[in-house]
């Protein structure tokens, strides 16, 4: 599949935006579109969400200066916009069906929580740019969720130090599950960029069968991704650490894998490969589910 609609959600002052840096490079190297998407605050749901009860005239008498401060923190964030979008030669262009070649870029408002943004409007996006959740951030770990369970798309998730380019190597994790092919899919035009791929499986996971390494080679090269194929035995560390290791021994500028092929509730109680990820990968990940 192609990328040509990236979807980058925002908030508050915008001062800096790891996710909004690494939208930039994806944006350049695959001529995609960057739909960033300001998330304002719903203060009437948040004042009956933090009192549990309807907002009352005492409320109401303050709402006029929370709504004031909200849209100047948004008008203030929508000029870092213009003013990032210029350091990077990105076109601000409204998306059309047709866009002109060349990266570009587009500026919308939505009035809500982060968490139904990206369900609702991360569906329309071939790829969405999110933070990668920082302990104990248990809402950032919930926005990812909705990206991929919500609106079941594949993720970017952008390290505490953004990338400034993505590298000449990239470390696909594979285990045989549906999750698995799916991101390797949606990962196809950046690894089709890199020198090196490596598919690694590490054990012997449940729906891995070697006898489809060749049909798996085979497919990648297909879409113009020159792969190795690697497995590795279980030695009792966690799959993720293996993973991160092993990315950092090739020189990966990107990781990609299937995120919760077990149930979410079985990562979070037992932990998991997406959960280690989640909390320590130092470098890009491109998930999906």
């Amino acid at each position: 599949m192609e990328i040509k609609k990236i979807l980058v959600p925002v908030m508050g002052h915008l001062r800096r935006s790891r996710p909004l840096e690494a939208a930039a490079l994806l944006s350049k190297t695959l001529h995609a579109h960057i739909e960033t998407l300001y998330v304002k605050p719903d203060l009437t749901e948040a004042l009956r969400y933090a009192t549990g009860r309807e907002p009352t005239a005492w409320m109401d008498e303050r709402m006029d200066a929370f709504t004031q401060e909200v849209e100047t923190m948004a008008a203030g964030a929508h000029t870092a916009f213009v003013g990032w979008a210029k350091r990077h030669g990105i076109t601000l262009e409204e998306f059309m069906k047709s866009p002109r070649p060349g990266p570009t870029c587009a500026w919308r408002h939505f009035t809500g929580t982060p968490l139904a943004a990206v369900a609702r409007l991360g569906r329309f996006c071939d790829l969405i740019v999110l933070e990668r959740p920082s302990p104990p951030a248990a809402v950032q770990t919930d926005v990812v969720c909705a990206a991929l369970f919500g609106a079941s798309r594949p993720v970017f998730l952008v390290p505490p130090e953004p990338p400034h380019e993505l590298g000449s190597a990239g470390l696909v994790g594979w285990n045989g599950s549906q999750e698995a092919m799916r991101a390797m899919t949606s990962a196809l035009p950046l690894l089709a960029r890199m020198q090196r791929v490596v598919v690694l499986t590490i054990g012997a996971p449940e729906g891995d069968d070697p006898g489809d390494d060749r049909e798996l080679l085979d497919y990648l090269a297909c879409h113009g991704v020159v792969a190795e194929r690697m497995r590795m035995a279980a030695d009792g560390r966690p799959a993720g650490e293996r993973l991160l290791h092993e990315a950092a021994a090739i020189g990966a500028g990107l990781l990609v894998m299937g995120g919760f092929t077990h149930s979410r509730f079985r990562e979070a109680v037992l932990g998991g490969a997406t959960r280690y990820v989640l909390q320590a990968a130092a470098l890009p990940v491109l998930l999906s589910h």
